[in-house]
C-alpha cells in the first residue's frame, strides 16, 4: 500500500545539580508518524503525504524546559520535553523529480527539520542540550506553511532552501491563524557530500537565514549563518563542528560553536552510542555572560524497540545567573519506538 506508521514515547528525567535551582524536572514525548507514498511506488520519483502529531505530557511536578530559567542557563539544557499537550506537526506533500534530483516539500512543517542541522542534532537518541538538539543561535518559527525544494545536481552536492511563514505557531494548527498576516522566515543552505577513503561518509555545509521584521507582534528583523561540518572517521566513530553567527536581535546569541563526537560499541554492544559534546555561547546583550557546556550520554539498547540513556551535563558561567559560576544536570531518558 506504501504506507508506513510509527509510533515512539520518549519519557525524560533531569536533576539539576548547582546553581539556582535543585527541582527536577520529567516529562514524556509520544510520537504518531506516518508517510504514505501515493505516486511512483518502486521508482525514484515518488510522491509522499506525511503526517505526524505529538502528544508532550509532564509527569511530576514540572517539565524538564522549566530547569533552565531556573538554573539561570543562556541556552536551555533542553527544550522539546514540556507539557504543551497535543499538536499536528507535519501534513505535507513531498514530491521527487528528475530521478531524485528535485524534492518539493509544501504543507505544514519545520524548516528547522532540513536545514542548520548536525548528524548527532535529535533529542530523542543524542544531545539533549539545545546547543547541540537544535541550532539555539537561530529563531526558527513553529510549525506552519512551508514551502522547500532541494536541488542534488551530483552525489557530491546540494542546494536547500525554504520559505516558512514566520508566525507560524505549532500549537497552532487552524488555517486561519497563521493565512491572517504574513512575514516570512527564509533559509537557504548548499552543501558538499564527499566519500573520503579511509575514512567514510561526510557532509560540509553553509547556510544563511533572514526573519523578516514581523509588525503584528512588534519584533524586529534577524539574520545570520551557520557552517556545519559531519565526518565519519572510522566505522564506530563520527564527529561533528558547527558554528553560528546571529545579529543577536531575537534569540541574545550573537556566536555560538559546537564540537563533539558519536562513537558506538564502546562497550562491544555495537547498537549503543556514547557522545561527548562541548559548546561557546557568546550572547549580543552585555548583561549576560558567556557559556560553556560539556554533555557526556550513553545509549544503551536495552532491546529490539527500547533505548535508555544516561547523561551529565556541566555549565560553566551560566549566562543569565550572575552569581552562578557551574551548574550541573544529570538525566535519564527511555524512548520505545515501533
Amino acid at each position: 500500500t506504501g504506507l508506513r506508521i510509527g509510533v515512539a514515547n520518549t519519557m525524560l528525567f533531569l536533576q539539576p545539580m548547582g546553581g539556582q535551582s535543585s527541582r527536577y524536572g520529567a516529562s514524556g514525548d509520544l510520537d504518531l508518524m506516518s508517510s504514505w507514498t501515493l505516486i511512483g511506488r518502486g521508482t525514484e520519483d515518488t510522491g509522499r503525504l506525511v503526517f505526524t502529531g505529538e502528544y508532550r505530557y509532564q509527569i511530576g511536578d514540572q517539565a524538564p524546559s522549566l530547569v533552565g530559567g531556573q538554573v539561570g542557563t543562556l541556552v536551555a539544557p533542553t527544550g522539546t520535553f514540556n507539557d504543551r499537550g497535543w499538536v499536528v506537526r507535519d501534513a505535507y506533500w513531498i514530491q521527487r523529480l528528475f530521478d531524485a534530483k528535485v524534492r518539493i516539500l509544501f504543507g505544514r512543517a519545520d524548516i528547522s527539520d532540513y536545514m542548520g542541522s548536525h548528524w548527532l542534532q535529535n533529542v530523542n537518541n543524542s544531545f539533549i542540550n539545545r546547543n547541540f538538539s537544535a541550532n539555539a543561535a537561530i529563531p526558527f518559527p513553529g510549525h506552519g506553511p512551508m514551502l522547500g525544494i532541494s536541488i542534488r545536481p551530483t552525489d557530491q552536492f546540494y542546494l536547500t532552501a525554504g520559505a516558512i511563514n514566520a508566525y507560524s505557531d505549532s500549537t497552532l494548527p487552524e488555517i486561519e491563524s497563521v493565512f491572517s498576516e504574513w512575514d516570512f522566515f527564509t533559509m537557504a543552505e548548499v552543501g558538499y557530500t564527499p566519500t573520503f577513503q579511509g575514512l567514510g561518509a561526510g557532509r560540509y555545509a553553509f547556510a544563511m537565514w533572514h526573519m523578516d521584521a514581523r509588525s503584528r507582534d512588534n519584533l524586529p528583523s534577524d539574520y545570520g549563518m551557520t557552517f556545519i561540518a559531519d565526518q565519519n572517521l572510522t566505522e564506530n566513530l563520527q564527529i561533528f563542528a558547527r558554528y553560528s553567527y546571529a545579529d543577536g536581535t531575537l534569540v541574545n546569541i550573537k556566536n555560538s560553536a559546537q564540537v563533539g563526537f558519536g562513537y558506538s560499541g564502546l562497550f562491544g554492544r555495537t547498537n549503543d552510542l556514547t557522545g561527548v559534546a562541548f559548546a561557546f555561547t557568546f550572547p549580543q546583550r552585555t548583561t549576560t555572560r558567556n557559556e560553556t557546556v560539556l554533555e557526556v550520554f550513553h545509549r544503551f539498547q536495552v532491546a529490539e524497540n527500547s533505548q535508555f540513556s544516561v547523561g551529565l551535563q556541566v555549565i560553566a558561567t551560566p549566562g543569565n545567573a550572575v552569581a552562578t559560576e557551574a551548574a550541573g544536570m544529570f538525566y535519564m531518558r527511555l524512548r520505545t519506538s515501533f
